[in-house]
C-alpha cells in the first residue's frame, strides 16, 4: 500500500509540472525569491531570475534588439518573460523533459522556435536562420561541470551577419575559471578581442556581457 501511495504522489507532481498551474507557480515564486535576496544584501552567489530577466529586457531595449536566442530553455521562464518585447525567440534545450514541456507551454505561438539538442551543435543550424543582430542569452550550463559555451560562441562568431550589433549575455560568470569544460576569463577576453572585434567584455552580477564598443 505504501509503495502505491508513493507512486501516486509522484504521478500527481509530474502531472502538475506538465500543466499551466506549474507555470503560474514558478512565475509567482520568483517574487519572494527576489525580495528575500534583497533583504540578504543582494549576495552574488545567488542572483534571482527577476534580475536576469530585467537585464535582458533592458539590453534588448537599449540596443533595439527584437530577436532573442537562448540556450538552456529549462522551464521556459525566460521565454515567457521576454516574449512581449520580442518579435522572435529561438531557444535550444538538450533535456527531453524541458524541451517537451516548452513545446506544450508555447504551442501555437508563432514567435517561439524551440530546438531540441546540444546547443553547441545546434547553434550552427540556428545561426544561418537569423536575419538580424540578436540578443543572445547563453545559459546552457550543467552546474559548474559542463558547458558548450565555446562551441556556441564559435558558431555565432562564424556568421558575420550577426556581428556587429548583437549583444551576448552569458550566465554564471564565477564558473569561468578553467575547470572542467569552462574557459578562463583570459580565454573569454582573447576570444572577444580576436573573434568579435569591436566588442568589449564586462562582468557584473555574475553575468558576462559582450557588448559593442560603439555604445
Amino acid at each position: 500500500m505504501g509503495g502505491f501511495v508513493i507512486v501516486y504522489r509522484m504521478s500527481v507532481r509530474q502531472l502538475l509540472r506538465l500543466s499551466p498551474v506549474w507555470d503560474a507557480y514558478k512565475s509567482l515564486a520568483a517574487y519572494p525569491d527576489y525580495w528575500y535576496w534583497r533583504l540578504r544584501g543582494r549576495p552574488l552567489r545567488h542572483v534571482p531570475h527577476i534580475v536576469k530577466r530585467r537585464l535582458l529586457v533592458d539590453h534588448a531595449r537599449s540596443y533595439k534588439l527584437k530577436v532573442l536566442v537562448e540556450t538552456g530553455t529549462n522551464l521556459g521562464q525566460m521565454i515567457a518573460a521576454t516574449l512581449p518585447y520580442m518579435d522572435e525567440i529561438w531557444s535550444i534545450e538538450l533535456a527531453d523533459w524541458s524541451y517537451q514541456n516548452a513545446c506544450r507551454r508555447f504551442a501555437g505561438d508563432g514567435k517561439v522556435h524551440l530546438v531540441h539538442g546540444d546547443s553547441g551543435a545546434k547553434m550552427h543550424e540556428v545561426a544561418p536562420k537569423l536575419s538580424q543582430p540578436c540578443l543572445f542569452w547563453l545559459d546552457a550550463h550543467d552546474g559548474d561541470r559542463l558547458t558548450p559555451i565555446r562551441e556556441e560562441l564559435d558558431a555565432i562568431a562564424s556568421h558575420s551577419h550577426l556581428v556587429p550589433g548583437s549583444v551576448f549575455l552569458i550566465d554564471d560568470s564565477p564558473c569561468f575559471d578553467g575547470r572542467n569544460q569552462y574557459p578562463t576569463m583570459e580565454w573569454m577576453h582573447e576570444f572577444t578581442r580576436t573573434r568579435l572585434p569591436g566588442y568589449r567584455l564586462e562582468n557584473a552580477t555574475n553575468i558576462l556581457r559582450i557588448l559593442p564598443e560603439s555604445r
